[in-house]
C-alpha cells in the first residue's frame, strides 16, 4: 500500500534503493502538490500525462482524479473514478484510501443531488474510519452528514454529527 510505501520511504536505505522508492512515490508527490494547491485542471492534465497502468495501480492517484474532476464541476466523470479508486483500494486492501474514497463519494453523491446515497457513503465512511482509527475522515463524514442534517431541518442530529466532527478533530489534531 502507497501508506507503507511512504514510511518506508522514510528510512534511511543505500543510496540506490531509496532513490527508487522516492522515483516510485513522485507522481503521488507531484499529483497532491497540485491538489494541495487548488490547481485542479494541472492536476488532471499532470495525471493525464501518467500511463494508465501507472494510473490504475495506484488508488490514491485515482482517488485524486476523482477529486479533480468533482472540483472541476465533472461530477460523472469524478463519480467514475471515485468508483475506482473505491474497487482499487479494497482489492490492495488499503484501508486508509478506501474509507477516503467513500467520503469522496458520498461528496459527489450530494453535489449530484442525491442525498440518500450521500448520507449512505458518509454514513459507511464514518464507521469504516472509526474501525481504522482514522480521526480525520471520521471527522469529515460526520461534518458532511451534519450538513446533510442541517439542510433537512434535523437541527438535533445535525448538532449531535458536527459535535462528532469536531470531538475526532480535537483527536486527530486536525485544524
Amino acid at each position: 500500500a502507497e501508506h507503507e510505501l511512504r514510511r518506508l520511504a522514510a528510512f534511511e536505505w543505500d543510496r540506490e534503493f531509496g532513490a527508487e522508492m522516492r522515483r516510485s512515490l513522485r507522481p503521488l508527490h507531484e499529483a497532491q502538490k497540485h491538489a494541495n494547491a487548488g490547481r485542479y485542471a494541472e492536476l488532471l492534465e499532470y495525471l493525464a500525462e501518467l500511463s494508465r497502468s501507472d494510473l490504475e495501480r495506484s488508488p490514491t492517484l485515482l482517488l485524486l482524479k476523482a477529486v479533480g474532476h468533482a472540483r472541476l464541476g465533472q461530477m460523472d466523470a469524478a463519480s467514475a473514478w471515485a468508483l475506482s479508486a473505491l474497487m482499487r483500494a479494497r482489492t490492495l486492501g488499503d484501508r486508509t484510501v478506501e474509507v477516503r474514497a467513500l467520503n469522496v463519494s458520498g461528496a459527489i453523491a450530494l453535489e449530484r443531488g442525491g442525498i440518500g446515497e450521500a448520507i449512505h457513503y458518509f454514513a459507511r465512511a464514518q464507521e469504516e474510519a472509526m474501525l481504522e482509527g482514522d480521526l480525520a475522515t471520521v471527522g469529515r463524514a460526520a461534518n458532511n452528514l451534519g450538513i446533510i442534517a442541517n439542510m433537512q431541518g434535523e437541527y438535533g442530529r445535525a448538532v449531535g454529527s458536527h459535535t462528532t466532527a469536531v470531538g475526532a478533530f480535537r483527536r486527530a489534531r486536525h485544524e
